[in-house]
């Protein structure tokens, strides 16, 4: 009925917790009048996040205060997608204090059982928010399962600043790409390089790059591997590949386990391909 107008990702639906962090400390620090203008704030903010859910065309199961739990679209349109959500519920709860919104988003086939679902967005969200516990949180994670069973799982901190990996990530979203099935092709041969690419970006102890022209060589590896036609056509979308590879390096570490093995999801190179095959599921015709 719908034809070429319905895609793979309508078959997903995305279950949403979100928490506020630190909200204990910075009531504590507020008088009897400072708390009631608090709680006035939050619920404000509660019934503006039921309105921004329902517009978008999700529904929401409970808000209270800084806790929200809803269910939602994967995507809507070229411009909305259930990342455009949270970005929008963050910016209304600004308006609450200086305090910041932590999420947990399972994406799950629609034939997927509910309670795993609600269980696994709640999961996603307490990884999210132990992973930069003492980076102030402000965590966005991800877990889209498949319906082969394939999970894809993605965890960033929400940073401000216009060129941090957080909103390079919104641009890629936004970005037009011809041809969109060429992105997994991208992260297949990242990873085949992932040693060249950790050399490229390697600090010293002083957290010091080993090499000065570190994003020169980051640049140059880029363009010398990804320069068939299908990466000329989209060369924004391959900039902001390079840009965003840059940054994840800059910002993130991997951290290990005491036996010494890599804690899921916390390489930078994990964290890119996390993006890049959200971005493919949503743009590609593949199941």
């Amino acid at each position: 009925q719908f034809g070429k107008a319905f895609k793979p990702y309508h078959k997903y639906i995305a279950t949403v917790y979100a928490d506020g962090d630190s909200m204990g400390d910075y009531g504590n620090g507020l008088d009897v009048e400072g708390n009631r203008a608090f709680s006035d704030r939050l619920l404000e903010f509660g019934i503006e996040a039921d309105r921004l859910i329902e517009s978008y065309g999700g529904e929401s199961v409970f808000i209270g205060g800084d806790d929200l739990m809803f269910f939602a679209p994967v995507k809507l349109d070229a411009e909305k997608n259930i990342f455009t959500l949270v970005r929008a519920l963050e910016d209304a709860f600004k308006k609450v204090g200086p305090l910041s919104l932590s999420f947990g988003i399972a994406i799950t086939y629609y034939k997927h059982p509910m309670n795993e679902a609600l269980e696994l967005s709640r999961y996603t969200l307490d990884n999210a928010k132990k992973q930069f516990k003492l980076r102030g949180k402000n965590a966005l994670a991800f877990d889209l399962v498949k319906h082969s069973g394939q999970s894809i799982k993605g965890v960033l901190q929400k940073d401000s600043e216009e060129d941090s990996a957080y909103r390079l990530f919104f641009k890629l979203l936004n970005t037009t790409i011809k041809g969109g099935n060429f992105i997994n092709s991208i992260t297949y041969t990242l990873d085949y390089h992932k040693s060249t690419l950790s050399e490229l970006k390697s600090k010293n102890e002083k957290g010091e790059h080993n090499y000065p022209d570190a994003n020169d060589r980051v640049a140059n590896f880029f363009n010398n591997n990804f320069n068939e036609q299908i990466h000329k056509d989209n060369p924004e979308f391959m900039k902001m590949i390079i840009e965003l590879t840059q940054k994840l390096y800059d910002k993130y570490t991997v951290e290990l386990h005491e036996n010494g093995e890599e804690v899921e999801g916390t390489h930078p190179l994990h964290k890119l391909y996390a993006m890049l095959r959200f971005i493919h599921f949503i743009t590609s015709d593949e199941q």
